[in-house]
């Protein structure tokens, strides 16, 4: 996706991933430059949040769900600690 000016933008949601990127450091850069800051609009994560749609913790970019991310990447962690 690209902004008004014609240059690539960065996702607006990618604030939510931040667990989600956290606990992946081996893929994280690669996940980042292929759906944050490139083309975020065929992210399974943003046209979750776009649609309204709950984005589980555990979902990536490309639609299949993360297995085994530690319990301390989970939202509701982030807000305790």
């Amino acid at each position: 996706m690209t902004t008004p000016g014609g240059a690539p933008g960065a996702c607006p949601e990618r604030e939510r991933c931040k667990a989600v990127f956290t606990a992946m450091t081996t893929m994280a850069g690669v996940w980042k430059a292929l759906y944050c800051e490139g083309r975020f609009d065929t992210c399974a994560r943003y046209r979750r949040a776009q649609a309204r749609e709950p984005v589980p913790p555990h979902l990536l970019p490309n639609g299949h769900g993360a297995a085994a991310l530690p319990p301390s990447t989970s939202p509701a962690a982030a807000k305790r600690g």
